[in-house]
């Protein structure tokens, strides 16, 4: 597949799910678009093609980061004051679940101090 067809599936790709993380919130759609199209006229003229492989790896990269790590959050309307607010957070199937199950260990304590001269 040739850059410039890299270049183009990237960008398409970037677009269509910034329309699935972000869908119905229209600041964060128009902010997204606005950012990705920035991106891509910034390195259109580029010509070095290890330059243009690693571009492309970002744009994919940052593709699976959105795809995966990005959830939608939504204050629901029925909230009176700010004491009681809830939020409804928007799970696709695509989003990534850690299990934080394990404790947390603090580092151990290291006995040997050293001593200020």
């Amino acid at each position: 597949m040739s850059f410039r067809n890299q270049v183009l599936a990237a960008f398409k790709q970037l677009h269509k799910t910034r329309k699935v993380v972000f869908e119905g919130d229209t600041y964060a759609l128009k902010l997204t678009q606005d950012k990705i199209n920035e991106e891509f006229k910034k390195n259109k003229n580029e010509t070095d093609s290890d330059k243009i492989k690693e571009l492309i790896k970002i744009a994919n990269d940052s593709e699976t980061i959105l795809r995966k790590n990005v959830v939608q959050l939504k204050l629901k309307e029925d909230t009176k004051d700010e004491e009681s607010q809830t939020w409804e957070m928007k799970i696709r199937e695509d989003t990534e679940m850690y299990d934080f199950t394990e404790p947390w260990e603090p580092p151990p304590v290291n006995k040997k101090q050293k001593k200020c001269s």
